[in-house]
């Protein structure tokens, strides 16, 4: 019997090694289909989408605010395929595969806008429909194929649960952290000239999210989830704030509920905000748990 337990042991051991290696191929690819994905999109942006005057004259995505959205998106993707690679996490795989469809499908309305538009256009002016929103539909469309590969398996030991447990909440808020920081970057000029004080904390709170995007990726200290969930949080209110009553030099914003880049901001300073409290409620539990034993 003991021999029979020695001759399994090697087997096992093979075998483990085995689903290790696979597993971490599995990430791999994920990380590298997902960064293609948002490289593609990103690259889509910079190509043109229309041009006139049989193509003397061309406009790409850059600078525009839905080829700001789209770069938003992509450097989510990105920051998602990243995380993938770091930890085996089924929630993650989901958010990226999830982020892809959001970048598939709003392309792909952009796409149709770019059909209408063109065909709207005096023949005069030779309208011509660009390679840029198809490049960054297809890139979306890698992105959200990883949804295709294997999903994580999961694992059996505490310890690994709880680094899991902890990764499923850091990395979609790394990436909601950075896609709330970016999405201020394109209207903070305009408010540094109408109302200063606005393009300041604008400023503040995409250092902020920046910053606190990349200490979430090496870390899930207490004081990182308080920071950004706070600036979140703070964020929020000033945006519900300025679409009720108004801000000081800001009353043009008075209802302006669905404006794109503030519907972006205010989505992922939510999602922000309640992945910070969650985790640090888990953390507390936690703590009283281990005073009480």
């Amino acid at each position: 019997m003991a021999m029979e337990t020695l001759a399994a042991r090697p087997h096992s051991s093979a075998d483990a090694s085995a689903r290790q290696r696979s597993a971490g191929y599995q990430r791999l690819a994920t990380m590298a289909l997902g960064l293609a994905g948002a490289g593609v999109v990103a690259y889509g942006v910079t190509l043109p989408w229309l041009s006139t005057f049989d193509g003397l004259l061309s406009q790409s995505g850059l600078g525009t605010r839905n080829g700001t959205i789209l770069l938003v998106a992509a450097a989510v993707v990105a920051v998602l395929a990243v995380g993938q690679a770091l930890t085996a996490s089924v929630p993650l795989r989901w958010a990226l595969g999830l982020a892809g469809f959001g970048l598939t499908a709003f392309a792909g309305h952009l796409l149709v806008q770019l059909y209408a538009v063109s065909g709207q256009l005096d023949g005069m002016n030779l309208p011509a429909k660009g390679p840029g929103l198809f490049v960054a539909t297809g890139g979306g469309l890698l992105a959200l194929f990883t949804l295709l590969l294997p999903m994580p398996s999961g694992t059996s030991t505490a310890s690994a649960s709880g680094r899991l447990g902890s990764a499923s909440l850091r990395y979609p808020a790394a990436a909601a952290a950075l896609a709330a920081g970016l999405a201020h970057v394109p209207v903070t000029p305009e408010h540094l000239v109408e109302a200063p004080y606005i393009g300041v904390l604008f400023i503040l709170l995409t250092v902020t999210c920046l910053l606190g995007t990349v200490a979430l990726l090496v870390s899930d200290s207490v004081l990182v989830w308080l920071g950004l969930g706070g600036a979140s949080a703070l964020a929020v209110i000033a945006y519900v704030v300025s679409r009720t009553v108004g801000l000081p030099m800001m009353a043009d914003d008075i209802g302006n509920w669905l404006e794109p880049l503030g519907v972006l901001s205010i989505a992922t300073e939510s999602v922000v905000v309640v992945l910070a409290a969650t985790r640090l409620w888990r953390i507390r539990t936690r703590a009283a748990g281990r005073r009480r034993s």
